[in-house]
């Protein structure tokens, strides 16, 4: 596929959720969808001689294989229920962030350098647009223009989310873009102001969504950055990454991550009404009940789960709160409580280690160059402590984005003297 077509299919991948939003009945919502079933194909039919080389994403492969066969014993034992259309979907629900990364990963290792690079130029281009029309509209959002602020104020004033209906879903794409955005300073012989004017400009935008996750990402990319840029000379990028890891930097990271997001935490975990803490509760006490192979498929947390109703839901008193009965919008407002009460313990762990095994690929291959290390690496922190609050792994964004990971990871392919 040339890079014409590329960049057309992640036009609309960055405006899916206004897209979608805007057209609900033209199938926008099913972008990602077509995004995940090309790269399935093309690991299917193209993609075995460059798959046997990684030895990591082969194991992902089979853990992703036991889960399938774990959610329907799983299933099959509980008795409950399910229709086999909810059950295929969530399947592809909960599966389609890691084979749309490993497609990814193999499609644009197959292409040369070159190609990427341009692909990924192409990309930041158009993200700058973005940007730059973003930047435009805040003055506007704050002056009376309407459809451009969150109705809900935090830190007292009203969060900024551009395009895309609400301040969670700009941060999500927010992050995305950054990751295009520091990525291409990898492939360019200068860096220059204009360079730098967008990147601290979206950093300013992200910052705007007002969203504690977002606000505590920034400060961990700024403080990282701070922390390489001060190593001593000579170091490796992997002898800096390594220092990261340090009690040294991480006690100060730490402390002030968890400053920036107490109130956020005390928010959805200490109050009995809201919707995140119910599904939290409700995860563990399925958990607990179907110990230790979880409820199956489609049975709790999950979109599927939502959009085919689980009868688990009237069991456990969870269809009660107002935004978790049939049709609510807070049914999928988590992650690892759903993986648990579905998967059981054994999926639990599963899951887990294909979410570690995807992480240090990532960072492993990002090591041929500083910025590439330090997106990656910064996206990766996202997605997990998302994952603690929201189904980060299994979102359209997410999906999305790992496919441009795929990409990034191949600007500047990583050899090291093993297999990953």
């Amino acid at each position: 596929m040339s890079n014409v077509i590329w960049m057309i299919v992640f036009t609309l991948c960055f405006l899916q959720h206004p897209l979608a939003i805007n057209w609900p009945n033209w199938g926008f919502n099913y972008i990602d969808d077509g995004l995940v079933m090309f790269f399935l194909i093309y690991m299917m039919f193209a993609g075995g001689r460059i798959l046997v080389k990684h030895r990591s994403l082969i194991k992902m492969l089979v853990a992703i294989f036991i889960i399938v066969i774990i959610g329907s014993v799983s299933l099959a034992f509980s008795g409950i229920p399910r229709p086999m259309a909810a059950q295929l979907l969530d399947i592809e629900y909960l599966t389609k962030v890691y084979l749309c990364f490993i497609g990814s990963f193999l499609f644009f290792r197959n292409r040369t350098e070159a190609q990427n690079k341009q692909l990924l130029r192409s990309f930041s281009k158009l993200i700058k647009f973005l940007v730059l029309l973003a930047l435009l509209m805040l003055p506007l959002a704050y002056t009376g223009f309407p459809g451009l602020l969150d109705n809900n104020y935090r830190y007292g004033i009203r969060a900024y989310h551009f395009i895309y209906n609400n301040g969670a879903m700009f941060s999500q794409y927010c992050v995305g873009f950054f990751l295009i955005i520091a990525s291409s300073f990898a492939i360019q012989k200068k860096h220059t102001s204009s360079d730098k004017f967008f990147l601290f400009a979206l950093i300013v935008l992200w910052g705007m969504s007002l969203r504690a996750r977002a606000l505590v990402i920034i400060v961990i990319f700024v403080l990282l950055l701070v922390i390489y840029n001060h190593q001593r000379r000579g170091k490796s990028i992997e002898q800096r990454l390594r220092s990261f890891f340090k009690l040294k930097y991480l006690v100060p990271i730490c402390i002030i991550s968890f400053y920036l997001a107490y109130d956020n935490f005390l928010l959805y975990y200490d109050d009995e009404g809201q919707a995140r803490l119910i599904l939290f509760k409700g995860g563990i006490e399925i958990f607990k009940d179907y110990f230790p192979l979880g409820a199956g498929w489609a049975t709790f947390g999950t979109e599927p789960a939502a959009q085919y109703y689980s009868p688990l839901y009237h069991l456990y008193n969870i269809s009660d709160h107002w935004a978790l009965g049939k049709g609510g919008n807070e049914l999928t407002d988590n992650y690892w409580p759903s993986i648990m009460a579905e998967l059981g313990l054994f999926g639990f762990l599963l899951m887990a280690y294909i979410v570690c095994v995807m992480s240090k690929f990532m960072v492993r291959y990002s090591l041929s160059d500083k910025w590439l290390m330090l997106a990656v690496l910064t996206y990766v922190i996202f997605m997990l402590l998302s994952s603690t609050a929201t189904c980060s792994y299994a979102s359209p964004t997410t999906t999305m984005f790992v496919a441009v990971v795929g990409l990034i990871l191949n600007v500047k392919k990583y050899a090291n003297s093993y297999t990953i």
